[in-house]
């Protein structure tokens, strides 16, 4: 967890109102993260990609799917350019 920062990185995370978990294989942080969540580890490491876990303090932690702009951008209608004209 947070090898590159060492004991700063949990100090770090421990200094943050809100952040969000994404998934990942790093089992310390997902015990973390399954800890806070009152959750089975297992859980925590297989969570779906797209899906996530904010933590906010003094809320419960929230589930939610992460926004994918693409998926967002073909649903949309965009009508062809239409060329200006002055009235």
């Amino acid at each position: 967890m947070f090898e590159s920062y060492d004991a700063d990185g949990k100090t770090i995370i421990g200094n943050c109102d809100t952040y969000m978990y994404m998934g990942g294989n790093d089992v310390e942080t997902a015990e973390a993260v399954a800890k806070r969540c009152d959750l089975p580890l297992k859980k925590v490491l297989n969570l779906p990609v797209g899906e996530n876990i904010v933590f906010r303090r003094g809320m419960a932690p929230v589930y939610g799917k992460n926004f994918d702009l693409n998926s967002f951008l073909n649903r949309i209608r965009v009508e062809p350019e239409k060329k200006w004209e002055p009235r």
